[in-house]
């Protein structure tokens, strides 16, 4: 898939120079724009990218019926949640938006102790197709199996967005590293004025 690849090529999106006197610097590459976007939270309450404007969050992708990897992504971003100041948000997109309602993307949030900086979104799917793939190159389909929910398609790494809703970095979520590194890059973006 194009998308898988394009991800590949830029997972590793903390770029390493050298400056003149031979000593390391770090600069985070712009990986793409996140386009303006209206959705619908956990609470029912429409949530959108003005909600997030100024701000750096890091985006994950999930669904509330997932038999496989989704208990850990969603885990690992309770650890974030948990170690990182009060201004990084923390925004969770459903994959199965037409299964997923607020009610149910709420339940999910209270299992994995979502603070009121944590959203989880929910909208029509071409909406969130587009947001997901176009805006956060992140694969997103169908199950091509309807009785088997393994065979949806979806982003398994965090992308991390800075103020300017600009994707800065892309890490997979079951790397032994994942959380720390995403921490560390969102600490740098905070740092900074946009």
């Amino acid at each position: 898939m194009l998308i898988g690849s394009m991800v590949a090529l830029v997972a590793g999106s903390v770029i390493t120079r050298r400056n003149h006197q031979g000593s390391k610097s770090e600069e985070m590459a712009v990986l793409s724009k996140v386009p303006t976007f209206e959705l619908t939270d956990q609470h029912g309450a429409p949530f959108g990218s003005k909600n997030l404007d100024g701000q750096v969050w890091v985006a994950s992708f999930i669904f509330t019926r997932c038999p496989t990897i989704c208990p850990t992504f969603t885990a690992k971003m309770a650890a974030i949640q948990r170690r990182s100041p009060e201004e990084l948000k923390l925004v969770s997109f459903t994959v199965d938006p037409e299964y997923d309602t607020p009610e149910k993307l709420d339940a999910y949030a209270t299992k994995y102790g979502a603070s009121e900086r944590w959203s989880f979104l929910t909208g029509e799917r071409p909406a969130i197709t587009k947001l997901i793939v176009e805006g956060m190159m992140q694969p997103m389909d169908a199950p091509t199996d309807p009785t088997n929910l393994a065979s949806l398609v979806h982003g398994s790494y965090f992308v991390l967005i800075d103020q300017q809703r600009r994707a800065r970095g892309f890490y997979k979520f079951d790397e032994p590293e994942s959380v720390e590194q995403v921490l560390k890059d969102a600490a740098t973006l905070l740092s900074t004025t946009p």
